[in-house]
């Protein structure tokens, strides 16, 4: 049997993320010192749509907390956990591969957090794949407790962001082919 593509983590555009997280208090956001914490996560496909899934840092509450439908524990919760309430769309145009050999020397603080977390998903890449497709349709098809929905992104909200963020993009590069000298970017500002 093949086995399932490897992860690669990614950071996601500041101004998008902050989009998504105006009126949704669930998107996750980076902290003020990106230089110790940068938002990284790692991508799953669903209806053409890239999820990025943010990879959280280890807390003391993780190691008692269970796997349950929307978490998965990464080394028990000390390297933290993936949790699939907080996942958003994300453009392609939005997405950042995270390169390790500058990571080492930008964000010291988390380079090796990250890298034990890169490889612990990979490790277990089929079981998060599914897990992470599993949360998506139950979602959408309503088989999610209130109590847990309440803790999520809003998918439906965060979906039609993501839209029109492409439907702009693709305005703004047919008008740019059309007409080079015309200043396209008050397009995304409306």
């Amino acid at each position: 049997m093949e086995r399932e593509p490897r992860f690669i983590v990614y950071t996601v555009c500041e101004e998008y993320n902050e989009l998504l997280s105006k009126g949704d208090t669930q998107v996750r956001q980076s902290t003020a010192d990106k230089k110790t914490r940068p938002f990284a996560g790692i991508l799953f496909t669903f209806e053409n749509r890239n999820y990025f899934v943010p990879l959280t840092s280890p807390k003391p509450k993780h190691l008692t907390m269970k796997n349950s439908k929307c978490i998965y524990k990464l080394d028990e919760g000390h390297r933290g956990i993936i949790d699939f309430c907080k996942m958003i769309p994300v453009p392609d145009s939005q997405l950042e591969k995270i390169d390790f050999s500058k990571r080492k020397k930008t964000h010291p603080h988390n380079y090796s957090l990250l890298q034990n977390q890169l490889r612990l998903v990979n490790k277990d890449r089929e079981i998060i794949r599914k897990k992470a497709k599993k949360f998506y349709e139950d979602y959408f098809s309503n088989k999610i407790s209130k109590k847990i929905k309440e803790n999520c992104v809003n998918f439906p909200r965060a979906n039609k962001i993501h839209d029109r963020w492409i439907e702009r993009e693709n305005i703004y590069k047919k008008g740019n082919s059309q007409d080079n000298k015309k200043d396209k970017s008050k397009d995304f500002s409306r």
